[in-house]
């Protein structure tokens, strides 16, 4: 039993030892940045010393550290660091004989006077600090810190800020006073950016109050172009600006919805080459004003299959639009009958029309349309002799239904 106890003494002993040795290095390490850091207070680098103190705290947290820190922002003029420091300082140390020293200074800090700034539109009012007058805006003056009540008045009319300075920080503070100002209320793309008299004022749809007078107004959005213009405000009157945008070349309406469908026309037409008369089914899908389909024709004893994309110049109910795509043709027997003749080919096609909307729905349309085009074919193979490379030109009119 006892060699037991001797073992487990001897492993909790062989554990402790990396930390304490750890513990010594940081110890030895805080030391060195101590010292680095008094060295900076000597040299008057109070942001070096700071960070060399900082380091020495973290590793092994002393309120002599924290004392330094405080006494460094300090004199670098950043009070409400310092005194962060300070209550440390005294969080660490409470039976520190200078504490009640320490606890005047974190007051004293806390109440430095400051410079406090005043401007109104329009300016000329009279500037009141607790109730005593202290001269026309615009005004700037030395004020103690703490909660003070700065009191407006102008024209009969009377207006009160309850304010609070601390740490010596400056303070400003703008007013308009009412009875004076207008409102600008502009409207348009919602979240467009505002820039009023070149300041940022926000996004739409947005109201400003402004001084009576005229102001520039921008309005900028993605994909539009900017919109200028200026607003001449009037006292005590709202002044309304509808931003009506235009969209930017090259950019896409992300507005709109894309509304796609499926598409099924029928219809006929001739080859005006003499090829006999044509029938034909489209079978595909349109977006916008692109389709895309699948055309599948009879004519001379032959049957074309199509692919072909096709875009609409314009939104117009009536609108011109162009296409091409590539045709696989399979013939039949010749009209001799003479014996079995069997003819592919493939090729190219290139049509152009017209397109007319004759009606638009949320789930359907209707549209006719009539187109030519060229179709030619340099790739052919038969069963028999012959050649049927050639150029067809075909003239069709079929009728469209888009299920969207």
């Amino acid at each position: 039993m006892r060699f037991v106890l001797v073992v487990i003494i001897a492993v909790l002993q062989l554990r402790a030892a990396p930390a304490s040795a750890d513990e010594a290095a940081d110890r030895d390490e805080a030391a060195r940045e101590f010292a680095n850091g008094q060295a900076a207070d000597r040299k008057r680098d109070w942001p070096s010393a700071i960070q060399h103190y900082v380091r020495a705290n973290d590793l092994v947290p002393h309120p002599n550290a924290m004392f330094n820190i405080a006494t460094d922002y300090e004199r670098l003029g950043n009070l409400r660091l310092a005194a962060v420091w300070y209550q440390r300082y005294i969080e660490a140390a409470p039976e520190a004989p200078d504490r009640a020293k320490v606890m005047r200074q974190l007051r004293d800090l806390a109440t430095k006077p400051t410079t406090l700034t005043v401007r109104t539109i329009p300016p000329g009012a009279r500037v009141l600090v607790d109730n005593s007058y202290v001269g026309p805006s615009p005004y700037s003056g030395r004020i103690t810190g703490g909660a003070h009540r700065i009191t407006f008045e102008h024209e009969g009319r009377r207006e009160h800020r309850d304010i609070s300075v601390d740490f010596g920080e400056p303070a400003v503070l703008d007013l308009t006073l009412r009875g004076e100002a207008g409102t600008l209320r502009i409207v348009g793309p919602p979240g467009a950016v505002v820039i009023v008299d070149d300041m940022p004022a926000g996004s739409l749809p947005t109201t400003i109050e402004l001084a009576p007078g005229p102001h520039t107004v921008r309005v900028t959005s993605y994909g539009y172009a900017p919109f200028d213009t200026t607003a001449t405000i009037a006292p005590d009157r709202e002044t309304v600006i509808d931003a009506k945008m235009t969209r930017a070349l090259g950019t896409l309406d992300t507005s709109k919805k894309i509304r796609a469908g499926y598409l099924v026309g029928f219809g006929g037409g001739a080859d005006v080459r003499g090829s006999g008369v044509i029938a034909l089914l489209d079978l595909g899908v349109q977006a916008i004003r692109y389709d895309a389909a699948v055309r599948i024709g009879k004519a001379g004893g032959f049957t074309a299959i199509d692919f072909v994309v096709r875009w609409a110049i314009g939104n117009g109910r009536l609108a011109p639009y162009v296409g091409g795509g590539y045709a696989i043709i399979v013939g039949a027997e010749d009209e001799a009958g003479s014996g079995s003749s069997t003819t592919s080919a493939s090729g190219y096609t290139l049509i152009g029309g017209l397109r007319y909307q004759i009606s638009s729905g949320d789930h359907t349309s209707l549209a006719a349309i009539i187109e030519s085009g060229v179709r030619w074919n340099p790739t052919t193979t038969s069963t028999t002799a012959g050649d049927t490379n050639g150029t067809l030109v075909p003239v069709m009119a079929s009728l469209q239904v888009i299920y969207k």
